[in-house]
């Protein structure tokens, strides 16, 4: 099976097109599980996806609203396909089905990178601010 670096940008780019906000509270649901996966097989990514997934709740929740739409669906697409077995090659079949799920990963944090940042940004002055203790990489 050969991996194709275009499929997984177009998957994630039509997957960003369809998100919906039930998709988003779907992604925080199953937050346990989306990091046991990255822990097994991305465990580069760990830190953005604990990340990713504490920005996912404070948007839910209200509590954190500067962000476009389009980064919510780009991270949110991008854990529930990581969390996907079986995606443009499933994950059964040993290290390139774990492939697709790092571009998916890298091409998502592409497109986020700078709402990431601002996010983490506002995040370490509300919890110095609410003097709370401060988790990098969350615990999400």
């Amino acid at each position: 099976m050969k991996f194709d670096p275009e499929k997984a940008k177009k998957a994630l780019e039509e997957g960003i097109k369809k998100a919906k906000l039930s998709d988003v509270k779907e992604a925080v649901e199953k937050q346990e599980e989306i990091v046991e996966k990255f822990k097994s097989f991305l465990s580069e990514y760990l830190t953005d996806a604990k990340e990713m997934l504490l920005m996912l709740k404070d948007y839910l929740s209200g509590e954190y609203t500067e962000v476009p739409w389009f980064t919510v669906a780009a991270i949110t697409v991008a854990l529930l396909y990581v969390l996907n077995p079986m995606d443009l090659i499933p994950d059964f079949i040993p290290v390139i089905g774990q492939i697709d799920d790092a571009m998916v990963m890298g091409l998502c944090l592409q497109m986020v990178r700078k709402d990431l940042e601002k996010y983490r940004e506002w995040r370490r002055k509300r919890d110095e601010k609410d003097n709370r203790p401060r988790n990098e990489g969350g615990s999400a």
